[in-house]
């Protein structure tokens, strides 16, 4: 099969309006879907809900929360680490904070922290399919395929329809577990959520090909 090429160019941050006078739950949650719609390496996501959670310690200013919000828009994701550490520091019980920091620390590669993050963010009660999604795509990254595969169907129990994490389980058992009869289906599901996909689709008939030929 011909290599994949990269179906994962992630949307710009900066496409997604983001209303006003937000508080900090529902701005934060609204960034988490905003970032779910340009993954770190894998492509389009589901919106995510709004979720609001417990605060702690001093109020956040709507000026932190528009700080954070326009340097991760900006894909500044190096210097919103420390403006969204912060504020866990005074809210460690907000989950949005945790699931941001994720995806600011994915972005800048480093994965280790990414995971610790996205972690807290789930152990928070943010259990989220595109926090999952998330996790998925850094335990890919850093080497941890069976972790990967797990995440992606976690992602794919609490959303059956979330097109990004059959697309990439389907990579995931494509290039990493060499099994493409195991991917198949995974495609499959993307295209159909996703309609059309010529990429996609050039991957599915390759697959079906070499199915017929005796090739798998």
């Amino acid at each position: 099969m011909m290599p994949l090429s990269n179906p994962n160019s992630p949307k710009r941050l900066a496409d997604v309006r983001l209303p006003g006078h937000l508080s900090l739950s529902v701005a934060l949650a609204v960034m988490l879907s905003a970032c779910a719609q340009a993954p770190v390496t894998p492509p389009v996501a589901p919106k995510s809900p709004v979720v609001e959670a417990s605060a702690t310690g001093a109020p956040n200013t709507d000026e932190d929360i528009q700080a954070i919000i326009a340097l991760m828009t900006a894909g500044k994701y190096q210097e919103a680490i420390e403006p969204i550490k912060k504020q866990i520091a005074t809210h460690p019980e907000q989950a949005e904070l945790y699931a941001n920091l994720g995806i600011a620390y994915a972005r800048v590669h480093r994965l280790g922290d990414a995971e610790g993050a996205f972690k807290a963010a789930l152990e928070r009660h943010l259990e989220h399919a595109e926090l999952y999604n998330q996790l998925g795509i850094v335990y890919r990254e850093m080497g941890r395929f069976d972790d990967a595969e797990q995440a992606y169907l976690n992602a794919l129990r609490l959303d059956p329809k979330h097109a990004n994490a059959e697309l990439n389980l389907g990579i995931l058992l494509e290039l990493y577990f060499q099994s493409p009869e195991r991917a198949l289906p995974h495609f499959q599901a993307y295209e159909a959520l996703r309609n059309k996909d010529e990429e996609v689709s050039k991957w599915i008939k390759d697959i079906e090909r070499r199915r017929r030929e005796g090739e798998l």
